[in-house]
């Protein structure tokens, strides 16, 4: 289940000093973002009561990142319960496939934090050349419900050149209320695992910054996540 685990991650969870527990196994895979290694179900599995002891034996620990897509693992509950006793924040990465564990999960309180990626809109012409796997009724369901979930909320939108633009920003945003953070994330063609996607040159910082401005009008709160 657990297939990278990275004991010091200080970058993706607002600067708190987290480890990030890499799940196996993904709907969604996208050649812009993710490790190929790492979207098969089948390969080498790092021992969870490895990582247990380790989070358990760390004081100074801010934070726990669940990356990939956790949601769609049967396994997941059982670990949640595991980590929800060491009393470290929890927080979830998905790509949104998966709104009804989403509710469940946060409902019953078993993270702290979900942060929904996306490297197209619902609606864009691009949608399955970005995400490919991936439903855009599935990822509608789920901007539609983080509002109304009793955790901190973020949906990251990472500014594709000619895929991620104003207009699908706004079609993002249209679904989200004022609990909700929508970080526009700078490209990172480092990241990236298709051929065409790491030659992408990725937007300068004024025409980044430049998205944000026309989201004013929505309700949610927004911001820059530079590389």
């Amino acid at each position: 289940m657990i297939g990278r685990f990275t004991k010091t991650d200080t970058e993706d969870w607002h600067g708190l000093d987290c480890c990030r527990l890499d799940i196996r196994g993904s709907d969604v895979r996208s050649p812009y973002f993710g490790e190929p290694s790492l979207w098969d179900d089948d390969g080498h599995c790092i021992d969870r009561d490895e990582v247990l002891d380790y989070i358990r034996a760390r004081s100074s620990l801010e934070g726990i990142i669940l990356a990939g897509e956790p949601l769609r693992q049967k396994g997941l509950y059982g670990l949640l319960k595991e980590l929800k006793k060491t009393r470290v924040p929890v927080r979830l990465e998905t790509w949104g496939m998966h709104p009804s564990e989403l509710d469940d999960i946060a409902g019953a309180m078993m993270i702290d934090s979900v942060l929904v990626r996306l490297t197209a809109s619902p609606d864009s012409r691009f949608f399955d050349r970005a995400m490919p796997g991936g439903d855009p009724n599935m990822v509608s369901d789920t901007l539609d419900l983080l509002d109304g979930l009793e955790i901190k909320t973020e949906v990251e939108a990472i500014a594709i050149p000619g895929i991620m633009d104003a207009a699908s920003l706004k079609e993002i945003a249209s679904h989200l209320g004022r609990k909700t953070l929508l970080t526009i994330r700078q490209y990172n063609p480092r990241l990236a695992s298709g051929t065409d996607a790491r030659e992408l040159e990725p937007l300068p910082r004024k025409d980044v910054t430049a998205l944000q401005a026309p989201l004013k009008q929505y309700d949610c709160k927004t911001g820059i996540r530079w590389v």
